[in-house]
C-alpha cells in the first residue's frame, strides 16, 4: 500500500511504506490510508439500464416469468432505443459506475443500428457517453448471426444481426475509427448460441490477427449447453476451444 504522496505499486505485492516511501514492517495503523487500483467493470450492456425497475421480479400476471421472458422485454426495448436514448442511458450507467470506483469498462455492444441503417451511430454514442464521465471504454463490436441452433435470427434481433461473416468483420474493422481519447475496440461472439462455429473461427482469427481483445458469451443458459451438445457434439467451452476462440486476450463471461 502507499500513502497518497507516494507512486502506487505496479504488481500484485502488498507492502507498507512510511511517508517516505520506505517500507516498513508492521499492520496498517488507524492513520494509514490505502490507494487501491480501480475497478474494472469487463462486461457492460448499458442500453439494459432501460430495463431497471421492471423486470427484478416474476409479473403478477405471469408468475412463471424466466430468462426467455425477461429477453423478450429487453428485446423491446433494444428496437425502441435511439441514439439519443443511447447515449443517456450509457452516461447514466457509466457515471454510477464512476462514482463507484470503476474506471474501465468493456461494453457488450450489439444494438448496431437506428431506423436509418447506420451501424456506427449507437457505438458513437457510447464513446460520447464514456468520455463525458471520463470512463476508459473498450467497445466489444458483438456478432449475432441467429437466434439459436437451428434458428434465423427474428424480427426482435433485426438490430443486432449482420448478414454474413464478412459484413460483420468490415463494421467491426470500421468502428476501429473510434479508438482514441480514451476508447478502445475489440470484438465479441454473443454466444455460441448466436455464432455457428465458422463464425466463431472466422471472428477469432480475425482479433488475433489485429491484436484485439476477444471476449464471449460462453453459457448464459442450461438450455445452451443442451442444445451446443446437440448440434456440435461438444459443450460450449470446448466448441470455443475447436474453433480457436481461446487464448491469451479472451475474456469469457457466464462460463
Amino acid at each position: 500500500m502507499t500513502t497518497a504522496d507516494t507512486p502506487p505499486a505496479r504488481s500484485a505485492t502488498v507492502a507498507v511504506v512510511d511517508d517516505h516511501g520506505n517500507v516498513r514492517d508492521g499492520a496498517l495503523g488507524t492513520a494509514d490510508r490505502l490507494r487501491l487500483p480501480g475497478f474494472v467493470n469487463a462486461h457492460s450492456h448499458a442500453f439494459q439500464r432501460a430495463l431497471r425497475g421492471r423486470v427484478e421480479r416474476r409479473s403478477a400476471t405471469n408468475p412463471n416469468d424466466d430468462f426467455w421472458a425477461w429477453r423478450e422485454a429487453m428485446y423491446a426495448d433494444a428496437n425502441a432505443i435511439s441514439p439519443v436514448d443511447m447515449e443517456a442511458l450509457a452516461t447514466w450507467a457509466y457515471l454510477d459506475m464512476v462514482r463507484a470506483g470503476f474506471v474501465a469498462v468493456g461494453e457488450f455492444h450489439y444494438v448496431h443500428a437506428d431506423a436509418d441503417g447506420d451501424r456506427l451511430v449507437m457505438s458513437r454514442a457510447l464513446a460520447r457517453a464514456a468520455r463525458a464521465v471520463g470512463m476508459h471504454l473498450v467497445l466489444l463490436t458483438t456478432a449475432y448471426a441467429r437466434a439459436g441452433f437451428g434458428r434465423p435470427a427474428h424480427d426482435g434481433q433485426r438490430r443486432f444481426v449482420f448478414a454474413t461473416i464478412d459484413d460483420f468483420l468490415r463494421h467491426a474493422d470500421g468502428s476501429r475509427a473510434l479508438a482514441g481519447d480514451g476508447v478502445g475496440v475489440g470484438v465479441a461472439l454473443h454466444s455460441v448460441r448466436a455464432c455457428p462455429a465458422d463464425w466463431i473461427h472466422a471472428v477469432a482469427a480475425w482479433a488475433r490477427t489485429e491484436r484485439l481483445p476477444l471476449h464471449v458469451h460462453a453459457c448464459e443458459q442450461r438450455r445452451e449447453l443442451d442444445e451446443c451438445a446437440a448440434e456440435h457434439g461438444c459443450s460450449p467451452i470446448a466448441l470455443l476451444e475447436r474453433c480457436g476462440a481461446l487464448g491469451p486476450s479472451t475474456t469469457l463471461i457466464h462460463a
